[in-house]
């Protein structure tokens, strides 16, 4: 593969990488008309702000939840958890905030659910 090849191939894939994350869009924002260097630069850019905040990878994500990486990705996928950053080689990583509230937030709709079936299991219990 030649240098001009690679670099073409380089530009296509982080044109996909921005098209995905909605970066790319308008008529005005065609991506031919965009050069490599802005295409990277603004990949960078996202990385280096994102990067500013806490990320995880899939792994870290699902040993705080004690699920398989398969679930993070299934969780990303339906919306349940938002992804923060997409690297152009298309490995995700998740802010720390979102995995901290989407786990509190489970962990409440799991202690109202235990409170209905132990409130459940006292009455079947009395009534005998």
């Amino acid at each position: 593969m030649g240098l001009r090849s690679t670099r073409r191939w380089r530009k296509d894939r982080l044109v996909q990488v921005l098209d995905r994350r909605g970066i790319l869009t308008g008529a005005e924002q065609c991506p031919k008309s965009l050069s490599l260097e802005t295409i990277e630069k603004s990949v960078e850019d996202d990385i280096n702000r994102a990067s500013n905040e806490d990320l995880l990878r899939p792994r870290e994500v699902a040993e705080l939840f004690g699920v398989r990486v398969s679930t993070v990705t299934r969780w990303a996928e339906i919306g349940r958890l938002r992804v923060a950053v997409s690297t152009p080689g298309g490995h995700r990583r998740y802010r720390r905030a979102d995995v901290l509230s989407l786990r509190d937030g489970l962990k409440k709709e799991v202690d109202a659910v235990r409170e209905e079936m132990e409130s459940d299991a006292v009455r079947l219990y009395q009534q005998g």
